[in-house]
């Protein structure tokens, strides 16, 4: 417990960790009483607090890179019709700690309240949670953040192969039109309910089609970068020459829609 730190962010010397104490454990600091509901920490016949097997193997997350647009090798549609989706051990214990102690209309309700305010939970709906899951409302609020940022990065993880290569910018697509926000909000209900990533896939689809739309400038960087000459259009857009290929000329979505192009968070 030598991560241990009081409330106001002070070293814990001098007596015994409480429960209200904070710990880093798997790559993020949270209360003893979270790391306790999750399952990272457990409580002896003598009181003293110490990690349980899981807590000991704890591993900090890996921060995403900004993403490139690379040719397409062979097999990338294979790959990316084949690819997975998995959240980490963590997350699957944060929404384990929910599922179980939480009412499936009240879960239903803070999903709801994450997805319409910009990924806030509403204090009522948070007191609810906790309440029923007999737990503190920061704990809870540590518990929900845990399992939404995890579910979060996974899905960007299992979106990388169907060519999302930036969070902020796919992030901003998602909120870029009331139509788009509310295929967003379907999508992350079929995920929380029916571990069904098929509408993230489909809205991934739709951003990488319209990349040229959505980041010109990353794109015409990537396209230069790549050696691929392009014409820019009036309406916004860009055609490529592929003479060079034996393809001629044609449009962005056109060499996406046909794996000529990939885009994708790795170099060239």
């Amino acid at each position: 417990m030598t991560t241990a730190k009081s409330p106001t962010g002070s070293p814990v010397v001098g007596r015994e960790v409480r429960p209200s104490d904070t710990i880093q454990t798997h790559g993020q600091r949270m209360t003893v009483a979270m790391a306790i509901q999750l399952g990272f920490l457990f409580q002896d016949i003598g009181g003293s607090f110490a990690p349980t097997a899981t807590g000991q193997a704890g591993a900090a997350p890996v921060e995403a890179q900004r993403g490139v647009l690379e040719l397409a090798s062979g097999g990338t549609a294979e790959e990316t019709l084949e690819s997975g989706f998995r959240a980490s051990d963590l997350t699957e214990t944060a929404f384990a700690a929910i599922v179980h102690n939480v009412q499936t209309d009240t879960q239903l309700a803070a999903l709801d309240s994450i997805l319409w305010n910009d990924g806030q939970l509403d204090r009522r709906v948070l007191e609810r949670t906790a309440s029923q899951a007999g737990v503190e409302p920061e704990d809870m609020a540590d518990i929900v953040g845990t399992a939404q940022g995890g579910m979060e990065q996974a899905m960007m993880n299992h979106l990388a192969s169907f060519g999302v290569y930036d969070q902020d910018t796919f992030t901003a697509f998602l909120h870029s039109s009331p139509q788009t926000h509310q295929k967003m909000v379907e999508s992350a209900r079929d995920l929380v309910l029916h571990n069904s990533t098929k509408g993230f896939e489909t809205l991934a689809e739709e951003f990488t089609l319209a990349a040229d739309m959505i980041d010109p400038a990353s794109v015409e960087w990537a396209l230069e970068d790549a050696g691929i000459p392009f014409m820019r259009q009036r309406g916004g857009g860009v055609i490529l020459d592929l003479t060079s290929r034996g393809m001629g000329q044609m449009a962005f979505r056109q060499a996406v829609q046909q794996f000529i192009l990939k885009l994708s968070r790795n170099g060239l």
